[in-house]
């Protein structure tokens, strides 16, 4: 192998300035945001608007709350701009391979979103003369409103990781429980987040007090929210020989299974919730290469997979855990 082709290998030490040689992620993360920005901002100058206008619609896509034109502007036209801009400037000076891949997923989800709400809102108030008297919302509108971010979120995180890379591993010191080969080990932790417990139970209350007292679905939404929340309010994170996999909730389905024919390397981190989109399972493995189940902030086994994908998962002990799943690659890759 010649120098070449190791060079090409390796990270820039900036490795957001590598993602803003990428004209991709360029008109993707920065220039759509600021282009539908400033459209929204076009079309809510239209002078067939009333002012103000209806900005807040109920459950049925009626109007039932109004805004200042030049407050919806604010919102919806000049915050994705603004969102842009310091998208650029964190790619441009952040040496954080983690805030380089999220930055901008979340900068084009976000700017395209609001602006794609301004844009929605300008059109359903054109030609009234109240806000009382504007359109109601529907479904294409709606779907509109969530998929052009989310496929454009898809599109940026799907190129950024393939853009930005990891270190080698060569230059990191991955831990190990100092297995032998042949020898057999299997370890579990148990995670448990009171707060989303108790944000569970609240939703579920709340909940069956609205179905109570209101007719319509809203009631019963919060209730089926609370489902996947208390589901993510606990979990066990087991290592063995098949690889690594997580039962989550308290009966410990529905079950993550990453086979150990598919995880190249396994390291402990310090997670960052902001740089992995929050709390919960954030992300998706198969659409964008790249997610966590994230309960808090603090230690986690982060995983490298094939195919440029990424997991992690927060848990106590995670040197040893991933420790014991190095090991045990290890013991796969020299018995075959």
């Amino acid at each position: 192998m010649n120098t070449s082709d190791i060079n090409a290998r390796e990270p820039d030490p900036r490795p957001g300035r590598v993602a803003l040689r990428n004209p991709v992620v360029v008109v993707a993360a920065v220039a759509l945001p600021m282009s539908i920005g400033i459209a929204a901002m076009i079309a809510l100058s239209s002078s067939s608007l009333p002012d103000p206008i209806a900005s807040h619609f109920d459950v049925t896509g009626r109007p039932d709350g109004k805004m200042s034109i030049a407050a919806i502007t604010i919102l919806t036209g000049w915050l994705p701009i603004v969102i842009g801009v310091a998208t650029a400037a964190t790619l441009a000076t952040t040496r954080r391979v983690e805030s380089a891949r999220f930055a901008p997923v979340l900068a084009v989800f976000l700017a395209s979103m609001l602006a794609l709400i301004g844009i929605v809102t300008a059109a359903v108030n054109d030609g009234a003369s109240t806000w009382q008297e504007a359109e109601s919302i529907g479904g294409a509108q709606l779907l509109l409103v969530i998929a052009v971010p989310l496929v454009a979120m898809g599109l940026v995180a799907r190129i950024l990781v393939k853009v930005v890379l990891e270190p080698p591993h060569s230059g990191r010191v991955l831990p190990s429980a100092g297995l032998v080969p042949g020898q057999h080990a299997t370890w579990t932790v148990s995670v448990s987040t009171r707060w989303l417990r108790a944000i569970a139970l609240c939703f579920v209350v709340f909940g069956a007090w609205l179905q109570w007292v209101l007719t319509g679905p809203v009631g019963f939404v919060l209730v089926v929210i609370a489902l996947p929340i208390l589901v993510l309010a606990s979990y066990r994170v087991t290592v063995d020989a098949r690889g690594l996999r997580i039962g989550l909730g308290p009966f410990g389905t529905p079950t993550l299974r990453f086979p150990i024919e598919e995880i190249l390397a396994a390291e402990a981190i310090d997670l960052r919730p902001s740089e992995w989109g929050g709390w919960g399972y954030r992300g998706s493995v198969k659409l964008i290469r790249r997610a966590a189940l994230v309960s808090r902030a603090g230690e986690a086994i982060r995983l490298e997979l094939t195919e440029a994908r990424q997991f992690a998962v927060t848990c106590d002990d995670a040197v040893l855990g991933a420790g014991v799943l190095n090991d045990l690659i290890a013991a796969r890759a020299t018995a075959s």
